[in-house]
C-alpha cells in the first residue's frame, strides 16, 4: 500500500458515522488578516488541543497552524488538534486513542 493510501486510511479510521466529517487546514486565521500569535493570544484556536505547549508557541512564533478537526459520528461532537507543522499534527491524531465511547 502506497503511503497515502495507508494514511487515508489511517484517517477514515477516524471516522464512524455516515454524516462525520474531517477537515485538515492551514493557517485558517490568515483570511482575517491577522497572524498566528494573535489568533492564539485572542483564543481562535481555543476549541483545539495542542500537541504541546511548546508546539503552540513554535506555531505563534513562526507563523504557521496546522490544524485537523473532525466529527467521528455526527456533525455535533468533534475533536480538534492543532501544532506548528502537519507532521506533529498527523503524529497525535493518529497515534491517540480516540473514543467516542460514552
Amino acid at each position: 500500500m502506497r503511503e497515502i493510501e495507508k494514511l487515508e486510511s489511517q484517517l477514515r479510521g477516524l471516522m464512524e458515522g455516515e454524516f462525520s466529517s474531517m477537515t485538515i487546514s492551514f493557517n485558517s486565521h490568515a483570511s482575517g488578516y491577522v497572524n498566528a500569535r494573535r489568533a492564539i493570544e485572542e483564543g481562535e484556536y481555543g476549541h483545539a488541543d495542542w500537541v504541546s505547549d511548546e508546539e503552540c508557541q513554535k506555531a505563534a512564533e513562526t507563523n504557521s497552524v496546522w490544524e485537523i478537526h473532525w466529527y467521528p459520528q455526527t456533525p455535533i461532537g468533534f475533536y480538534a488538534v492543532a501544532a506548528s507543522t502537519l507532521e506533529a499534527c498527523l503524529r497525535r491524531v493518529l497515534e491517540e486513542p480516540w473514543s467516542t465511547a460514552d
